[in-house]
């Protein structure tokens, strides 16, 4: 069995180019699902009717406004915690929150935490550290390095959000205007017939699709697994300041077993 999960991130932005997919899609493929990582500031009443009329698809929040860094800086994101408890109240929304470019500060994290959001990121090594023991998490760079051995350390992507080849676990963004920063950034990610045309290559009607707000699992602690310099000079340690930021952290060298 192949299971696969789409995301689409950024709407309402495209929304209406996002939507035809998805009818599309769906119609190709029946069990076909997706979680739309959508902008809370500029969502209106027109883009939630459009969006009911689709159990296939799931709205989770994507930051606030989709500044960039907004859920790092206490000074940007404290003013909005009235913001994301109208979220969190509100069944509309999944509880499932996506920070823009992956951006969260410890105190962020802790307050997604204590609402009971569970997290999206792209691994674990971009969680600030320490994390909360009972914070719910899907890690698109680990679940996709446990299916093909060629990805390090969850980072081996088509761009730096996660696309691959074979569409197994997609994000996907707007069509931005032509020329513009945000579309060359966007890069593999758009939503054009070229990629959905590639990602499509090795789908089946017979696959499985899941939200991933289904599919997290606890922010398990990293292990700072380190090696010897007779396997490679230039690499010692996969974080050397792991140990120093949080206790729990172990250095181990590999070819010895990890005592628990």
């Amino acid at each position: 069995m192949t299971l696969r999960t789409f995301d689409y991130d950024d709407f309402p932005i495209d929304g209406d180019h996002f939507l035809h997919l998805s009818d599309r899609l769906k119609k190709e493929y029946p069990k076909f699902c997706a979680s739309v990582f959508a902008i809370p500031k500029i969502m209106r009443p027109r883009h939630w009717r459009a969006l009911h009329r689709r159990d296939w698809l799931r709205v989770c929040p994507h930051g606030f406004t989709h500044r960039k860094r907004e859920c790092r800086f206490p000074e940007i994101w404290q003013p909005r915690l009235g913001m994301l408890d109208d979220i969190a109240s509100d069944d509309c929304w999944t509880k499932c929150f996506k920070g823009p470019w992956y951006g969260y500060s410890e105190g962020f994290v802790e307050e997604l935490r204590q609402r009971k959001f569970s997290v999206c990121n792209k691994s674990l090594y971009g969680f600030p550290l320490p994390m909360p023991g009972d914070l719910m998490a899907w890690n698109i760079a680990n679940v996709l390095a446990s299916h093909y051995s060629d990805v390090q350390f969850g980072i081996d992507y088509n761009d730096e959000e996660g696309i691959r080849d074979d569409g197994l676990h997609v994000v996907s963004h707007p069509v931005y205007p032509p020329g513009s920063l945000a579309k060359r950034k966007a890069g593999q990610s758009e939503i054009s017939n070229r990629h959905v045309e590639m990602w499509t290559r090795s789908w089946s009607p017979d696959d499985e699709w899941a939200f991933v707000s289904d599919l997290t699992q606890p922010a398990l602690l990293k292990l700072n697994l380190g090696c010897g310099p007779d396997v490679r000079d230039d690499w010692t340690c996969l974080d050397p300041r792991a140990k120093d930021l949080d206790p729990r952290v172990i250095e181990w060298d590999f070819r010895r077993m990890i005592p628990f």
